[in-house]
């Protein structure tokens, strides 16, 4: 039984540490969006000087903050923020067992639960930046759309 629960366990693990990485692609994605309207509207201005490829360097909790500055959802703010450090300790606790652990089916079966419910609210909040992401991406549209107009007028 034991072997089974551990093969379930590292099965939980990885579709945690997974959804958090879509979680960190997502924030990605949607900063990225923030970047290309802050450029449309504001470079007439003055620069924009942050680009996709800096994106690419920041760990989750830097993303999560930078969401922050640009979201008026408080609760999808919220639980992406508590994302980050349940996120880190599966990353780099989740695996670390002593002998006798391993073979504890009862703890085994808590960690699976534990690991099954923070995935769960992960992907709640997956789901919810995703309909962040599609707003953004088409207040973008838009701005292009107006652009266009303006350029062929």
């Amino acid at each position: 039984m034991a072997k089974r629960l551990q093969t379930k366990y590292r099965e939980a693990v990885h579709r945690a540490l997974e959804r958090c990485q879509f979680i960190e692609e997502t924030l990605r994605v949607y900063l990225d969006l923030v970047i290309q309207i802050a450029k449309i509207e504001l470079s007439p201005h003055f620069p924009v000087n942050i680009s996709k490829e800096d994106l690419s360097k920041f760990p989750l909790g830097k993303l999560v903050n930078e969401f922050s500055r640009f979201s008026g959802d408080r609760s999808l703010r919220a639980r992406l923020k508590e994302v980050t450090p349940a996120r880190n300790h599966v990353a780099h606790q989740s695996l670390l067992f002593t002998l006798g652990e391993l073979q504890d089916d009862a703890h085994l079966s808590k960690l699976i639960s534990q690991m099954n419910e923070f995935e769960k609210r992960a992907k709640e909040a997956h789901e919810s930046l995703l309909d962040e992401r599609w707003k953004l991406h088409k207040s973008l549209a838009a701005l292009r759309r107006r652009g266009n107009r303006n350029a062929k007028a």
